[in-house]
């Protein structure tokens, strides 16, 4: 992920960072920043003031040095380069979990999971699994056997009925049953899908095998149903290519249409619930210490276009629209720790909305940092941001037309705008639509006038 500007302290005047590959010239140090103080332009501009210059005001011009003066408490910290990382890599790390990959292996467990509700009405559950025999005269027996009797009545009959081996209360503790899933891969590549295996006696069932690239091991139990919901406990570990989110026991429920009964097998319609997760991705295998989570994420689920395959005893679903809220304790790759949260409406097609608690540079004051983006600006690196410490609110933003455009605008209104694409006139800082500083590229180094 990319970050934002850094600010100097090698001047009494605000130095901003000239973009490398922007227009400009580069920088003159390792960390792409570079500045000149007023005294230091001073053989290198004319004095271009002239009698024409407007009386300003004084209280404006204070709350512009002021503005000044809270970007250099950030030095070090604060980045307008997209290119180089802000906050020691805190903003990616916390958008780690705003990757496509937290939110497909979610939606992997949510349509893979949708059929828990059998859990709680174990008819269902033997019903399918009787389709799923193969064989006609399996099927038949079976089907016969749940007509005249419950479940704990034909174990404690002992029944004489065997399937692959097993005794017909074995069998029905571990009652194999296939699930279609949409499909994105190529024709050419196979996947084996996963299969959700019923333990009616035990009244849990267990997710598991590969889907994608996804690998399942999700166990669901105490299953209850009320009304058109089922709520049941979900726990397990889904991975993907180095990434691993483990669910600790967490309470979910699944809303229908119609109240569920014994006699026809239904779809959820929606799922809501709070998982409690653990998130460990490692970063492209170039970093070994991976990013961290630990903490809850709300989940709110609408599943579309459900249908039962045409195939006996699959379970099928074609589509899925999941809303993620996390909020926990994050520890990026160098070891740091701190809260933040992030919002994902729907998964990262949709904008972006993360924030994050730090301390001022100084360690003077609590700070509270809200990015947001667009897909596109996200691609970019474009993220906007909202700094709040003290009484103090900093926005700082981009323009996805005009990316080498970046503004910055605090509480009192005082704005700066700079196009870092521009060498001379590259921006100004105003109040109220009066200007009361210009920034100009000098030999590689962007410099702020303020007025008198």
């Amino acid at each position: 992920m990319r970050a934002f500007g850094l600010f100097s302290q090698c001047t009494m005047l605000l130095m901003i960072l000239l973009l490398s590959g922007c227009g400009g010239q580069g920088s003159s140090d390792n960390s792409g920043s570079s500045y000149l103080s007023d005294s230091d332009a001073e053989d290198t501009l004319s004095d271009d003031s002239n009698d024409d210059t407007p009386v300003v005001d004084s209280e404006a011009l204070r709350q512009v040095r002021g503005f000044e003066e809270d970007l250099k408490v950030w030095e070090g910290k604060l980045n307008l380069n997209p290119e180089v990382p802000s906050f020691d890599g805190t903003i990616g790390t916390i958008s780690s979990l705003a990757t496509d990959d937290i939110y497909v292996m979610l939606q992997s467990v949510m349509l893979t999971t949708q059929h828990a509700a059998l859990i709680a009405i174990p008819e269902l559950a033997l019903s399918e699994a009787c389709e799923n025999l193969g064989n006609a005269l399996a099927v038949l027996g079976c089907k016969t056997l749940l007509k005249t009797s419950n479940l704990e009545q034909l174990c404690n009959a002992n029944v004489d009925f065997e399937l692959f081996g097993l005794n017909f209360c074995e069998f029905i503790n571990a009652v194999p049953v296939p699930i279609i899933l949409p499909s994105t891969l190529p024709q050419n590549v196979e996947s084996t899908g996963p299969w959700v295996e019923f333990a009616l006696l035990d009244s849990n069932a267990r997710v598991y095998n590969e889907w994608e690239g996804i690998e399942f091991d999700v166990a669901l139990s105490e299953g209850e149903v009320s009304g058109k919901q089922v709520h049941f406990s979900i726990e397990g570990t889904v991975e993907k290519e180095g990434t691993v989110l483990t669910i600790l026991k967490s309470k979910i429920s699944f809303i229908y249409e119609e109240a569920l009964s014994g006699s026809k097998i239904a779809l959820p319609k929606n799922a809501t619930g709070s998982l409690n997760i653990e998130f460990q991705q490692t970063m492209d295998g170039v970093i070994t210490n991976p990013v961290f989570y630990e903490g809850a994420v709300n989940i709110d689920a609408e599943l579309v276009d459900l249908s039962q395959s045409g195939g006996q005893g699959v379970l099928g679903v074609s589509g899925i629209d999941l809303t993620l809220d996390a909020q926990g304790e994050y520890t990026d790759y160098r070891d740091n720790v701190f809260n933040g949260s992030v919002g994902l409406p729907n998964g990262a097609r949709d904008d972006l909305s993360l924030n994050f608690e730090t301390r001022t540079p100084d360690d003077v004051a609590n700070v509270t940092v809200e990015v947001t983006a667009s897909p596109e600006e996200v691609q970019e690196g474009l993220l906007s941001l909202l700094i709040l410490w003290d009484s103090k609110e900093y926005d700082i933003h981009y323009d996805i037309e005009q990316p080498s455009v970046v503004i910055v605008q605090n509480q009192n209104g005082v704005l700066m705008k700079i196009d870092f694409s521009k060498s001379t006139n590259a921006g100004t800082i105003t109040k109220g639509g009066v200007v009361y500083g210009t920034i100009d590229i000098v030999n590689g180094q962007a410099v702020i006038r303020l007025v008198n």
